[in-house]
């Protein structure tokens, strides 16, 4: 789960200095035509994935549940709503910190492209970091605990980041990938191993169902809170402190550190 966290950060970090460096050549068009170069190279990866043993033992059995994003069992449906709820909490946050960041520190506090970019890669390189300490943390403190604190510890940076200052907005964000990076190896380990392989695919579409409209919601209320107060601080206040709430819902869901998954699958042998 920190490989997938680091590789996601990756991409989405060198985007964030594609544009800082090259926003008036190529547009925020030519930004996003240039996914079509990791795309490419799909059909050569895809080639070296294998499936897992459990999916293959599932794939021998006669009957198959229907491949839909609805197909999860009664036993796994109040988890699922938890899962829910948390990636929409989560997303509140993350959303409006990632996607306005970057507006705000060109337009409001003037930061160049050449430090926008710097403050990306020493944001890169404590990312790194934070997925080795998440990925620590989730193995010997607990799924649950680890991501319930680096939640917080989001939003707080987050805040920090938007008020109003080159050096909050540098430490703020630069912490806050920190933070995200602890958060991803827990949450992810937790998410997957509180469900089998035969609901696992259908509770991903859901948690990212739920995680888009997070973010939605997350965006629209701080651009309103901001178009009517005219102060990112203030609205990141409203918008990211109200979520974290949301961690509590952690201990809603036994911890997995430890365990077996089949050990946490009520009516799964």
């Amino acid at each position: 789960m920190a490989l997938i966290a680091g590789g996601y950060s990756l991409g989405a970090g060198i985007t964030a200095i594609v544009h800082s460096l090259a926003a008036s050549t190529l547009g925020f068009r030519g930004t996003f035509a240039l996914a079509l170069v990791p795309m490419a190279f799909l059909p050569f990866v895809s080639h070296r994935l294998v499936e897992p043993d459990r999916f293959a033992i599932v794939a021998a059995e006669p009957e198959h549940g229907l491949p839909v994003l609805g197909a999860v069992a009664p036993p796994f449906r109040r988890r699922l709503a938890i899962v829910a709820a948390l990636a929409f909490a989560v997303s509140i946050i993350t959303g409006p910190a990632n996607s306005f960041l970057f507006l705000y520190a060109e337009n409001v506090v003037r930061l160049s492209g050449v430090a926008t970019a710097a403050m990306v890669v020493m944001a890169g390189v404590l990312g790194l970091v934070g997925l080795l300490i998440g990925q620590w943390l989730a193995d010997h403190w607990g799924r649950r605990p680890t991501a319930a604190v680096a939640m917080v510890a989001i939003a707080l940076c987050g805040v920090a980041a938007y008020s109003a200052a080159r050096l909050a907005l540098v430490t703020g964000y630069v912490l806050g990938i920190l933070c995200g990076a602890v958060f991803a190896p827990a949450a992810g380990s937790l998410a997957n191993e509180l469900f089998p392989t035969s609901v696992r695919a259908s509770v991903a579409g859901w948690q990212t169902t739920a995680g888009i409209l997070g973010a939605v919601t997350g965006l629209l209320v701080f651009g309103a809170l901001v178009d009517v107060s005219n102060h990112f601080s203030l609205a990141a206040l409203m918008t990211f402190l109200p979520p974290t709430g949301a961690a509590l819902l952690f201990w809603l869901f036994p911890e997995t550190k430890g365990r077996e998954p089949e050990e946490l699958w009520p009516g799964v042998s």
